[in-house]
């Protein structure tokens, strides 16, 4: 691009804009939408405390406690919520059956547990969906 005299060195395009205090500048919402990571602060503290992806037993305990808050929900948009925390969880327990520095006993365990939950992210999915349709024919 030239200057608008059409002489001299071209002008400089303006950097990208920079993240400030964590909140993207063209949206104005935290960095946590914005994607890339899967290891992210949580949002919702309760739910952080109550999936546990290290162990299986740990993992069926914390499923139960996420259908019975589910079956519980009155919102739609705890239904969600809690759906998406259950894919979270599972593709967490994904990564660490992939990862080649945990031990074989380990990423065994991390593929049960990504089993877990995904199950039980199906068995979510299709009583939302059925409520859903419920309320809307």
């Amino acid at each position: 691009m030239k200057n608008n005299d059409g002489e001299g060195k071209p002008r400089r395009r303006s950097p990208k804009p920079h993240i400030v205090h964590g909140r993207h500048p063209r949206f104005n919402q935290p960095q946590w939408n914005r994607g890339g990571s899967i290891y992210f602060e949580s949002k919702y503290q309760k739910y952080s405390e109550m999936i546990r992806i290290d162990t299986v037993e740990n993992a069926k305990e914390s499923i139960k406690q996420i259908h019975n808050e589910f079956e519980s929900a009155k919102r739609p948009s705890k239904m969600r919520r809690l759906i998406s925390q259950a894919v979270l969880a599972g593709n967490r327990a994904m990564v660490a059956s992939k990862n080649p520095r945990n031990s074989q006993r380990e990423r065994t365990e991390s593929a049960g547990v990504e089993k877990l939950y995904r199950a039980a992210h199906k068995k979510m999915s299709n009583k939302y969906r059925k409520r859903k349709k419920e309320k809307t024919g």
